[in-house]
Order: C-alpha cells, then structure tokens, then sequence
C-alpha cells in the first residue's frame, strides 16, 4: 500500500523532532588555579610610580614614604579563572556520562551551588614581615572579595569564599561561550614597611603575591539525544 503524501509529511515531522530532542543534565566540576600579580622588581628607593605588562595582565606600582616606613600600592589586573581549563574539564566529564562534548549546550552555572575559594595567598620574593596588608578584588567592576587590614605575617592564614552571584555567573558563562579568561582587577596595599627592611630587598628580586583559587562550579546544560 502506497502511503499518502499526508503520511509522508506526518513521518518526516516527526524524524525532525526525534532529531531535536535534548534532554537537560547538572555537573559538579572544581578548577584549581593561581591568581599572581607579578610586582616585579620593587626594590630600590622608596619612591616613584612603576607600570609593567606580562601575559597574566598588567600591574602599576607605586611607592611613597611615609614617616619612616614604605608603603606600596598595587593595582593590578590580572586572569581569575582560566577558561580553556574549565571548558576542558566539562568536556572530560561529559564524556564520561556517554556523551559527544559537541553536542552539549552549556547554559549556566548555578549561582546557589557555585562559589569561589580564595586561599594560600603568598608573597614570594621578599622577607618583610613586619608590616600591615589589604585589599580588594573586583570582576568587570563587581566588587568580589575584600581583605580586610591585618599583619603581613598572617597572609597566608587569610581565606575568603567568593558567592557566585546571577552577575557573576553571567559573566562566567560568556566567558564559557567565547573561550575567554575571567579576568579580575584589584588592589593591594602594603604599608607601615621600616625603611630598613625596605632597603634591604634585593634589586633582583622578583617579586609576586599570588592567591589559590578554587573554582567550585556547578554546570546546567542540555544535551541531544
């Protein structure tokens, strides 16, 4: 028996509907990474505003004395999430759930379930102790984390968790699709050095802080079957 020209139509509709099923699915994924600002070579007087590029981004320093001790500004910015990582790992994971990364839409990344860990936060290069930190972190000009005033000795005691709020995870989501880093601006402020230990840094230090940054993301997409 011949089938009808309505029977055809009706077959081929719903082979393309079959084509476009999707089905919706979560993921837990963590991406540890380093946010270094790279001082460079800070030592030598006191004195003076200093700017530098690297491939992480670009830092301005500048040095003021102030009653006998040295107090040094950073303002920076610099990678936060390093995207090529986390699109990596997603695509590791949906391949061990049976699936072709290609055929996986991303759509978000829950702002209840996610967060950022900021920890392990080091400077590298130099051994001042005795003076007073802080600062302040920002992602396109949302303000994400704040370290509050404390001795210089307590620095890699301080640990922050970063909410991953609708902004942020928009932001972190186009970053997704374009296969871009999230990058992060920032200040931080050393004050209240002696002189005599600032004097003492070598003019071939290199100099860095760095902080470890734990990504906790929790992924939302579709997949076609």
């Amino acid at each position: 028996m011949l089938w009808s020209d309505q029977m055809r139509r009706l077959v081929f509709v719903v082979s393309a509907l079959v084509g476009c099923l999707s089905q919706e699915f979560g993921m837990d994924t963590t991406e540890e990474s380093t946010l270094s600002v790279k001082l460079g070579r800070i030592g030598g007087p006191c004195e003076g505003t200093n700017t530098h590029s690297d491939p992480d981004g670009a830092v301005t320093i500048v040095k003021t004395p102030v009653a006998g001790t040295c107090q040094l500004r950073v303002e920076f910015t610099t990678r936060f999430l390093k995207m090529a990582d986390v699109r990596e790992e997603v695509a590791k994971r949906t391949l061990a759930r049976g699936h072709k990364p290609e055929q996986v839409k991303i759509l978000g990344f829950s702002d209840q379930a996610s967060s950022f860990l900021i920890h392990d936060i080091r400077l590298t290069g130099v051994s001042v102790r005795s003076a007073m930190w802080q600062g302040d972190l920002a992602i396109e000009g949302m303000a994400v984390a704040t370290f509050k005033q404390r001795e210089l000795a307590a620095i890699g005691q301080t640990t922050l968790t970063v909410p991953m709020t609708s902004s942020l995870s928009a932001v972190v989501l186009r970053g997704y699709q374009s296969n871009t880093d999230v990058l992060a601006t920032g200040v931080v402020e050393l004050s209240s050095i002696p002189l005599a230990q600032w004097s003492a840094i070598s003019a071939d230090a290199e100099v860095s802080i760095d902080f470890g940054v734990t990504a906790k993301l929790h992924v939302h997409g579709e997949y076609e079957l």
